[in-house]
């Protein structure tokens, strides 16, 4: 969701497929400034602080130049900002859409702005710790490291975070339920709620993810590596499950960025939105499962690297 101008078109090869790229980077932003979306960003997207502590956990204990100053960028609306803030004296959140930034969640020792990934504008030198969470795939991603190396500390660490769409499983929210009582009505459920899923996400919005979202499914392997600007270059996998309802699952969508140009493209069009909430809610149902009784399980890929001392 930031912004940067490509002097031209360029390509990468994802999985065998060589996919093009836009023009700009800056037609991307347009994708995260409404205000509904922003709100729903707040609302339903991870918040890594709740959802998956450990990856936190994994970041500070590589830190090691020192807390002062901890800079998120493409921040969104602070979904790693909490952590971060209980570990550092000083937090700076930014990112290109000030619709999202108005929205994002205060904390006494943070300050949002405005500002461009790739030229910052801030004082180099200074930063222990920079963060970016699911944006990775919208940067120019040598010109963004270059600016990262210029913000951090000698030592100091660059941390990327993403995350895939998950698959859902069918877990009573009773506990007073036998979930063995009634595990093949839920194998039976979730393979149906899975195949919704993967219907949504791939198949019906396909066509309306931007080129470079698709450095997502693959949890960026297919990204150029970090190896040759930084050092003790670290990758691993957690899992980040989370229990939700049809309806969390029809507002996360909203906050997707195919979602938003599905919308634009086919404003009369049925809400794709609500079709996936009444098509998982009537699989509950029909399972003898309520809306609560789902758990979204997915895979976050933590990317370490860290600035010559």
């Amino acid at each position: 969701m930031l912004t940067y101008q490509l002097s031209k078109v360029i390509s990468t090869s994802l999985g065998g497929v060589s996919v093009p790229l836009q023009k700009t980077f800056s037609s991307y932003s347009n994708l995260f400034i409404k205000e509904d979306q922003s709100q729903a960003y707040n609302e339903y997207r991870p918040n890594y602080g709740t959802d998956c502590p450990k990856v936190f956990d994994r970041i500070f204990s590589y830190v090691n130049s020192g807390n002062d100053l901890a800079i998120d960028v493409a921040t969104g609306t602070g979904q790693a900002i909490s952590p971060i803030a209980a570990k550092f004296t000083r937090v700076l959140g930014l990112d290109v859409s000030k619709s999202q930034v108005d929205n994002a969640t205060p904390f006494p020792n943070v300050e949002y702005s405005v500002r461009d990934a790739h030229d910052t504008q801030l004082p180099g030198g200074e930063a222990d710790l920079v963060t970016v969470a699911q944006a990775m795939h919208w940067l120019d991603r040598p010109r963004f490291y270059q600016e990262v190396l210029r913000l951090l500390k000698p030592g100091g660490t660059f941390a990327v975070i993403t995350y895939d769409f998950g698959v859902l499983q069918v877990r009573p929210a009773d506990q007073k339920v036998d979930y063995k009582a009634v595990q093949v009505q839920a194998d039976q459920a979730e393979r149906h709620l899975n195949a919704l899923w993967h219907e949504n996400w791939h198949d019906r919005m396909g066509p309306y993810w931007a080129a470079p979202r698709k450095l997502v499914d693959n949890q960026y392997e297919d990204m150029e590596p970090l190896a040759p600007y930084f050092e003790d270059v670290r990758r691993e996998q957690l899992e980040m499950p989370k229990r939700v309802t049809a309806e969390q699952l029809e507002g996360y969508m909203t906050s997707w960025s195919a979602y938003v140009t599905h919308k634009q493209k086919h404003s009369v069009a049925p809400d794709p939105a609500l079709r996936l909430k009444e098509e998982l809610s009537r699989v509950l149902h029909n399972g003898g499962f309520k809306s609560q009784d789902m758990i979204l399980n997915q895979t976050l890929t933590l990317l370490l690297g860290r600035k010559q001392a």
